[in-house]
C-alpha cells in the first residue's frame, strides 16, 4: 500500500511527495493544471481505491470498481474508459510499487478464477450432434472436467491468500522483493 489509509480529502502528492517524479504518476502531475493540482490528486485517489488491495472496493469485480467509484468519487464514469490506456498504465504501475510477488501471483489467480466463473455460467451444457467421431460441440463433459477441477484451484488461491495476508500482517516493506507464492511452495 502506498498510504496508510485513504483520507481522499487530502491531497494524495502532499501525502505521496515522492511519487510525483517518477513514471506515469510524474506525467500525470506535470500535465495538471488546477489549483493544487487536485485534478490529479483526485484521480490518483480513484486509482488507488480501485488498485490497493486495501481499499473496501477491492473485491469487486473490475466493472463494479470502475462503475462505483468513477461515477461516485471520481464524478466521470466514462474516465477509465476514454482513458484506457492512461487508466491500465496508472493502475499497473500502481500496483508495481505496492504489490509483492505473491500479492501480484494472487491478483492473477482472483483475475482467473473470475473469468473461470463468467465462462462456467455463460455456458450451456450442450451434446451437439453425434458425428462419426462421437459428439461434435460436446461441452458437458468439458464444463463436467472444469468443474471438478474447482476445489484444486480454490486450494492453490487459498494458499497463495494466506501467504499474502501473512506478508501484510508482517508488514513487509512495499518494494522488497519476497518470495512469490510458487518459491514459498503455494503453487
Amino acid at each position: 500500500m502506498i498510504t496508510n489509509s485513504f483520507e481522499v480529502d487530502v491531497n494524495f502528492w502532499q501525502v505521496n511527495p515522492q511519487l510525483k517524479l517518477v513514471g506515469p504518476f510524474k506525467d500525470l502531475y506535470n500535465s495538471d493544471k488546477s489549483q493544487g493540482k487536485g485534478t490529479s490528486s483526485r484521480k490518483m485517489w480513484a486509482i488507488a481505491l480501485y488498485s490497493d488491495r486495501k481499499s473496501k472496493y477491492f473485491n469487486l469485480s473490475e466493472e463494479e470498481k470502475e462503475e462505483l467509484i468513477f461515477d461516485d468519487y471520481y464524478g466521470d464514469r466514462k474516465w477509465p474508459i476514454e482513458n484506457r490506456e492512461l487508466f491500465d498504465s496508472l493502475c499497473f504501475f500502481y500496483n508495481k510499487l505496492t504489490e509483492t510477488s505473491a500479492m501480484r501471483t494472487l491478483r492473477e489467480i482472483e483475475q482467473k478464477l473470475e473469468e473461470r466463473s463468467r465462462f462456467l455460467k455463460n455456458t450451456e451444457y450442450t451434446l451437439g450432434e453425434k458425428g462419426d467421431k462421437g459428439w461434435l460441440w460436446d461441452t458437458a463433459d468439458t464444463l463436467d472436467k472444469m468443474l471438478a477441477n474447482s476445489q484444486k484451484l480454490y486450494d492453490m488461491y487459498d494458499k497463495t491468500r494466506k501467504i499474502v495476508e501473512q506478508e501484510m500482517e508482517q508488514g513487509k516493506a512495499i518494494g522488497k522483493q519476497s518470495l512469490s507464492a510458487s518459491d514459498e511452495g503455494a503453487i
